[in-house]
């Protein structure tokens, strides 16, 4: 008796639990998302015509959508099974003028040409998120042909007018490039969401609505064309794109720490040691001019890197990316070596044999530049030209990080060039701008270059230490 009501139980929980799967499952298959239906009716005796094949186009051409994201049927009213499926979708829908070809979409019938070409076209806008012309461009860094795609995406115009049977409208062309060899999850989920062939995963390709083309060639011949037919339109569906913030947050830090170190090299802290001494003169405008003078230091080595890095990416061949690679690492083997040595000298108080700084003849023309600013008479304009003058002398010896930087910038692709660009030349000028903030509250320029003098080893370590790490960097990451 008791065996029977073991087994009893044992069944009810079995099905109680079968019950409570298919209750809590249910509300999935109901919210599934199924793809639209299209039937298209037709009538066709010709042995050689492919109508349902030309339809596909048809309907591409008037919808914007491929045919191969829908649930689709063809039926011939010329054969008894199709006709017999025709009247029961009139009856079914409730089509009070039939007339073919005939298309039901969503439920909702279009019959004829006419109102396929004006009320189908016009509802099809309406599958999309945007009437836009998106193009998705993936590239890596030193590609050649890249270089060519990227003529290519210049020369396309920035808006389209796009037709769709009797519907008219204009569609922006936007352009979205990918830096895959940073991220190549973006590049796996669109080759397989359009089911691109092996032999064809390469870049440069780019992707449009429902179709891509892949490599230069095929790019240069089709894109402007697909674009000024309006095949673009109505988006891409992005996937997923997997932020390297980790990444992103290290390379923030190490500009940062560049650009400090940089900024306290002893040739340019010198140089503002100098512009201390004059600057703490004008009482009324001290704080104008050395603001002036260091924006103007800023701006002339934020058009330094963005020249440097023009003419290194202008080139843009494959075997760029592992030269500077190498370029890097010898530069910078080099230069940590001499700033070692600058630093034993300087610990020893040798400070006739260190050699990593400007040359004494630069030196004293400087020095006479910034001792003849209280002269002038046109003291704002004066200020500008000097800090151009100064930063440039400065950069044959405090640019040697710069110099680094923009050399990993080239090796790791040119993604957020200008904004580590920007970060860098803030760092860079922020301890020149600590000692103008001192000067103008009344600090001494003498203790000021005492206190330099005291930590010069400290400054070439610190900026040996920062080489290495950019070194490192550049090959593990």
């Amino acid at each position: 008796m008791t065996k029977h009501i073991s087994i009893r139980n044992t069944l009810s929980a079995r099905i109680c639990l079968l019950l409570i799967a298919v209750f809590l499952l249910a509300p999935l298959g109901a919210y599934s998302e199924s793809p639209r239906e299209v039937l298209y009716f037709y009538i066709n005796y010709c042995e050689s015509c492919t109508p349902e094949e030309d339809f596909r186009e048809y309907f591409r051409s008037l919808t914007g959508s491929s045919l191969s994201d829908f649930s689709y049927r063809s039926y011939n009213t010329a054969k008894s099974e199709g006709k017999k499926a025709y009247e029961e979708a009139i009856e079914t829908y409730n089509i009070e003028n039939p007339s073919l070809p005939l298309v039901i979409v969503d439920q909702k019938a279009y019959a004829g040409a006419s109102s396929m070409e004006t009320e189908l076209a016009q509802y099809a806008l309406t599958w999309h998120e945007t009437t836009d012309s998106t193009v998705i461009y993936l590239y890596v860094p030193a590609c050649e042909s890249c270089k060519r795609v990227k003529d290519v995406l210049a020369s396309l115009p920035e808006r389209v007018q796009v037709k769709r049977g009797n519907t008219e409208f204009t569609s922006n062309v936007v352009i979205m490039e990918y830096d895959i060899s940073r991220d190549p999850s973006i590049a796996d989920t669109l080759f397989q969401s359009y089911s691109v062939p092996d032999e064809k995963r390469i870049t440069p390709s780019v992707f449009i609505n429902g179709r891509y083309l892949s490599g230069a060639d095929d790019i240069e011949k089709n894109l402007p064309s697909m674009i000024s037919l309006g095949w673009a339109a109505g988006g891409v569906s992005l996937p997923e794109i997997s932020e390297e913030t980790e990444h992103a947050a290290l390379s923030v830090i190490e500009t940062i720490g560049a650009g400090l170190a940089a900024g306290v090299n002893t040739c340019a802290l010198s140089m503002i040691i100098m512009f201390v001494t004059v600057i703490m003169e004008l009482k009324k405008n001290a704080g104008l001019v050395a603001f002036t003078f260091l924006f103007s230091k800023f701006i002339c080595y934020l058009l330094i890197g963005f020249a440097f890095l023009s003419l290194l990416q202008s080139f843009n061949p494959t075997w760029l990316k592992p030269l500077a690679k190498i370029m890097l690492t010898a530069i910078g083997a080099v230069l940590i070596f001499m700033n070692l040595l600058d630093a034993y000298h300087a610990r020893k108080e040798n400070y006739g044999q260190i050699h990593n700084q400007l040359p004494s003849f630069l030196r004293k023309r400087l020095h006479g530049a910034i001792r003849s600013l209280s002269d002038k008479k046109f003291l704002i304009p004066a200020v500008i030209v000097l800090g151009f003058i100064v930063a440039l002398g400065e950069f044959l010896c405090a640019g040697q990080l710069y110099l680094i930087k923009l050399l990993k910038e080239v090796e790791a692709g040119e993604g957020g060039s200008a904004v580590t660009l920007i970060v860098y030349c803030l760092a860079f000028i922020a301890p020149s701008g600590a000692l103008c903030v001192l000067a103008v509250r009344g600090s001494s320029s003498m203790r000021m270059s005492q206190f330099l003098a005291a930590h010069i080893d400290k400054a070439k370590l610190i900026t040996s230490a920062v080489m290495l790490i950019m070194i490192l960097s550049a090959w593990l990451m």
